[in-house]
């Protein structure tokens, strides 16, 4: 059997920089002051309520994702024997091995070559891919962060603004920030609007106070900001479509099947996907959970 050195320890790479999400979180408050210091102040008393909860809820998953754990599966060291032996085959032959079918799938001309596993005598069953890096077999949803140094289940992005991949463990508090963000965003910009009529604008004596010119630039602040976290409403559907960002870049049949009519995404799948991702384990980062390859070989044996 052929083997690898140990990885003992998380690399330096998985604890990556906090200077991106402190940034980020200086930015959140920033903007929050400037909502309850012009953007909506003299304004009714719920909005002071609303603005302070979203800002609040939006720091509380900003930490979450940034501390707890994305969904990593750990490596192992030492390589799958039946690698070895898969390797001497040629692209596109199989080989058959203690009740898995294993084959070796090359891309293209001098592409890079590709191991896939599963239950022999089930067809439809699921297919697992081997990380040459990791030296684990993984889900065909779970893909290789290479920032991160870690094989991801169910990876969605690596983000650099969190400094943290997104997948199937931190995805619902990512999701959840980016339409509180834009909540808070809407809010300031509907309380700034609010405030420009009340001031009888565009009358002539308004153009005369400063704070007719900062309240449209926060009109227009709060409006492009807005705009751009659109796509956290696309997340969030996502999420209830099983699509990942991961999955929109590299599966081609996508675009052709609608994606909760395809076959690998049935209302039940649907439901069993959200909330798989809506209950998934809550850890720290530092707290590395154990290799997952026994929890799928079980799996696997139990659905045959």
């Amino acid at each position: 059997m052929e083997s690898i050195d140990v990885r003992t320890e998380p690399p330096p790479k998985w604890d990556g920089s906090l200077t991106p999400p402190k940034l980020l979180a200086c930015f959140i408050v920033a903007m929050s002051a400037s909502g309850f210091a012009v953007g909506i102040r003299e304004l009714p008393w719920w909005m002071q309520v609303a603005l302070a909860s979203i800002t609040i809820l939006c720091l509380v998953n900003l930490v979450l994702v940034v501390v707890t754990d994305p969904g990593v599966l750990l490596p192992n060291s030492e390589m799958d024997g039946v690698i070895i032996v898969l390797r001497t085959l040629d692209s596109g032959e199989t080989h058959t091995e203690d009740g898995y079918l294993y084959e070796r799938v090359q891309k293209n001309e001098g592409g890079r070559t590709e191991f896939w596993r599963s239950v022999a005598d089930k067809p439809d069953s699921e297919k697992l891919k081997y990380c040459v890096t990791c030296n684990i077999w993984r889900s065909f949803r779970a893909h290789h962060c290479s920032t991160c140094g870690f094989c991801m289940d169910r990876f969605d992005h690596h983000c650099g603004v969190f400094g943290s991949c997104i997948a199937k463990n931190n995805h619902r508090w990512f999701s959840t920030f980016l339409v509180l963000a834009h909540a808070g965003c809407v809010l300031m910009g509907l309380g700034s609007i609010w405030r420009l009529t009340k001031m009888n604008f565009p009358s002539p004596e308004t153009w005369v106070e400063m704070e007719t010119y900062i309240l449209l630039l926060l009109c227009i602040i709060y409006g492009y900001i807005s705009v751009l976290l659109i796509f956290g409403i696309c997340h969030c559907m996502g999420l209830f479509c099983d699509v990942t960002t991961k999955d929109i870049t590299t599966e081609n049949s996508l675009w052709l099947k609608p994606p909760c009519c395809s076959k690998q995404r049935t209302p039940f799948k649907l439901v069993k996907s959200f909330c798989g991702v809506l209950c998934a384990p809550v850890r720290l980062r530092s707290r590395v959970p154990l290799s997952p390859n026994q929890s799928l070989n079980d799996e696997l044996l139990g659905s045959r």
